[in-house]
């Protein structure tokens, strides 16, 4: 039996918005979620109370064994827009075959910081917002579980975004689909956000120590080399024609944190 392309993966209070039921109602996708505040007779599991990374984490483990070739880990207020005259799921697909990315990401522009671009482009572009992860299941064991042990919310994405920094090359936002967050939470302001992914940072900087090659003594040190990378055109993209990501990550950098 083939494997479907994409595995969608929500996290939700309620449930999702009304869109993506249409958005993602294609052979080619899966579509699954669970709630956090209220049952859902539609949600795979109620995990009452259980905060975003947590959640995360339970779909991950759930669905790591499964057959496809990419997971979209996604929240449950983000809408899409295809700029193209392909349908969201149809161009989505048309990126992946295309350019074959370790993660595939997508354009917000209500992100000051994103560079903006013209419609039917996809370049390499490191550090993106955690509302949306997509990447190749091969690598379901690079990303995850999410550490939590900071606070799981701004922390957890800074490690995220850690994560793919040795895949750059195989990093891309695409700009024939956009996508909006519709809401803003308070639980995703977290107070002391801020110095949770410095505290995250700190400590795995410590942790592998002499085993990567990171050099940034802080997140924002990172985050800003990043978009210089961005913005002056520095990594060069790269398409893998293998299925295993894994094998391409410099034996510097490990998973094994603990």
């Amino acid at each position: 039996m083939k494997n479907k392309k994409v595995l969608v993966l929500v996290t939700a209070p309620i449930e999702p918005i009304k869109s993506h039921k249409k958005i993602f109602d294609h052979p080619e996708f899966d579509y699954v979620f669970v709630t956090h505040d209220k049952e859902n007779k539609d949600a795979i599991s109620f995990n009452k109370g259980m905060r975003w990374a947590d959640n995360r984490n339970f779909l991950a483990d759930k669905y790591k064994n499964s057959n496809y070739d990419y997971f979209m880990f996604l929240d449950y207020d983000v809408d899409f827009e295809s700029k193209t005259e392909l349908s969201v799921a149809e161009q989505i697909l048309s990126d992946i075959d295309k350019y074959k990315p370790a993660v595939l990401n997508f354009y917000d522009p209500a992100k000051s910081d994103y560079i903006k671009k013209p419609n039917n482009d996809v370049i390499p572009y490191l550090v993106t917002n955690n509302q949306l992860k997509m990447f190749h299941s091969s690598l379901i064991d690079w990303f995850f579980p999410m550490e939590t042990k900071f606070g799981g919310m701004w922390d957890t994405c800074h490690l995220f975004n850690m994560l793919e920094y040795p895949l750059k090359e195989h990093v891309l936002m695409s700009y024939n689909v956009q996508i909006h967050g519709l809401y803003n939470a308070p639980e995703s302001q977290p107070k002391n956000g801020m110095q949770d992914m410095q505290n995250l940072h700190k400590w795995f900087i410590d942790k592998n120590a002499n085993k990567h090659n990171f050099s940034f003594k802080t997140h924002i040190e990172f985050k800003n080399y990043c978009m210089y990378l961005n913005t002056n055109n520095k990594i060069n993209m790269k398409i893998n024609d293998t299925v295993d990501f894994k094998n391409l990550i410099d034996k510097k950098y490990f998973r094994d944190f603990d």
